[in-house]
Parts: structure tokens; sequence; C-alpha cells
């Protein structure tokens, strides 16, 4: 009936019928929220669609809902980018500590390479389950049809992704549908 901070992998569909808060989940198929169900906090990450009640909650952090990825490519983008992040920290620290005065260089020097290898890991990871994996980048390689439809509200704040791409939305959305559009690769929001 419903899911309250945990950590869920689930291998194929998931079906909520009450609530889901704060928590982190990973599905490989479709989700399916009864129409009340709320989504308020946390993380989830769909292989396939996602029906839901209502997404995101003012009163809390914002979440990520995202659909048409592969939890498992999203969960080592998730750690490609915390690295990298942690890098650019240790660069930042030597650069403060050492200026423009000599020291540090090989330090730096490693790290600067660990960052690229990074970067160019990232750059043709394709979250995308039905791409392959190293694709990115190539034609064809950016589409899902993979959509969100949410019957009631999306709170402002919440961050959507459709395979690669994010959006942040901006104010509170209401009975729609989100995809991505087939021409341009946009994520958009058609009112059900």
């Amino acid at each position: 009936n419903y899911i309250e901070r945990a950590d869920v992998v689930i291998g194929g569909n998931l079906v909520v019928r009450s609530s889901c808060y704060y928590s982190s989940i990973q599905v490989n198929g479709d989700m399916l929220c009864q129409d009340k169900t709320k989504l308020v906090g946390g993380s989830i990450i769909v292989k396939g669609s996602i029906t839901a009640g209502q997404v995101g909650s003012n009163a809390s952090q914002p979440m990520v809902i995202g659909a048409g990825i592969d939890p498992r490519r999203f969960k080592r983008h998730r750690e490609l980018t915390r690295q990298y992040d942690r890098f650019l920290s240790n660069v930042k620290g030597i650069q403060h500590r050492y200026g423009k005065k000599t020291g540090g260089e090989k330090q730096m020097n490693l790290l600067l390479e660990e960052m690229e290898e990074i970067e160019k890991e990232l750059s043709v990871l394709n979250l995308i389950p039905e791409m392959p994996e190293d694709s990115m980048g190539q034609p064809g390689s950016f589409f899902t049809t993979a959509t969100i439809s949410v019957d009631g509200l999306i709170s402002a704040g919440t961050v959507i992704r459709l395979g690669n791409d994010i959006l942040t939305v901006e104010r509170a959305l209401s009975r729609v549908r989100i995809r991505m559009n087939s021409t341009s690769g946009e994520i958009e929001n058609i009112p059900m």
C-alpha cells in the first residue's frame, strides 16, 4: 500500500496504492499508482512509464522522478557525477592552498586526468534502456517513448527526468502527461 523512507529495487512493475514518502525507488518496469496516491520527497527512477496521483509537495524537499531510464545506468551516472564533484573540490582545495606557487602540481595533474576520464565516460553514457549504453550523442539516441502521467498536482521544484533530459518544474502543474517531443527531443507536458 505505501513506501516510507526506504531503498527499493523492483525487478518488474510496481503498484503503489496509497503513498510513497522520502524513498529511493528503482523500477525495472512501469510504476502504477492509484488516482489519489502521493509521491513526496526522495527519488523514483523507472525503466518504463509512470502513472501517479500527486507528485511532490510544497512542504517537502523537491523530489526527482524519472521515466525511460535504466536504473543501473542511472546509478552509475550518479556515482560518476559524485566522484567528479569530489575531484573538482580537491582541485579547488589545491589551488587555494598553493595559489600560483609551485607545489601540488603532480597531485593536481593526477586529479585532472581522473576528471577527464570521468567526463569521457559521462559524455557517452546513455540512460535510455532501449539504446546501447555507450551511444549518447549518436543520431536517434535521445528519444524515449516513456511518459509520466499525473492525475493530480506536480509541485514546483520537482525535477523531471525523461531519458537523458532534465526539467525542473517552475510552477505547479495539474492533470498532465509529460513526454518527450519526437521532433525536438525536448520534454513537454500535455493537459490530460
